[in-house]
């Protein structure tokens, strides 16, 4: 999940680790264009029919980052004033805290049932990507960052 670019949140998350509008749509742009890019290497593949992937654009204030691969766990905090990418990281060992933060990120995955840009559903083993969300979060990033710096974020470049 990344922050929806068209979310009345993005100004005062980016205030708060110290980034200015423009750098956090940048990093939004360059995770959007990860998930085209994502589906254009497995529009192809047929996956196991357990393999699922969901990725969506969240409205709400996460307060921490959530991994879990299998049964690890890995939690993030968001510190004031520090990038997220930069905040520290702890494995979570104990299954009632696991739980606990696996509940939290799972309220805010429930209430983005409409906002998945790439999915792969179990049982179905075929990405889908949603053009239309797509194409509302590129325009609005164009528009705010200009037609040649989105173009180039969304690119990888």
């Amino acid at each position: 999940m990344f922050l929806d670019p068209r979310s009345d949140l993005v100004n005062r998350i980016a205030a708060e680790e110290g980034q200015t509008e423009q750098e956090m749509l940048s990093d939004i742009t360059t995770s959007l264009g990860i998930c085209q890019r994502l589906y254009h290497l497995t529009k192809g593949v047929t996956f196991p029919p357990l393999a699922q992937l969901s990725i969506r654009a969240y409205d709400a204030v996460p307060y921490f980052s959530y991994h879990r691969d299998d049964q690890d766990v890995i939690i993030g905090f968001y510190f004031a004033a520090a990038l997220g990418s930069q905040s520290a990281a702890f494995l979570v060992l104990d299954e009632e805290i696991r739980s606990f933060f696996e509940g939290h990120f799972t309220s805010i995955f429930d209430r983005s049932p409409g906002s998945a840009i790439l999915d792969i559903a179990p049982n179905r083993g075929r990405p889908n990507f949603n053009n239309r969300i797509y194409d509302e979060m590129s325009a609005m990033l164009n528009h705010k960052l200009g037609r040649e710096e989105c173009g180039k974020l969304l690119l990888g470049g």
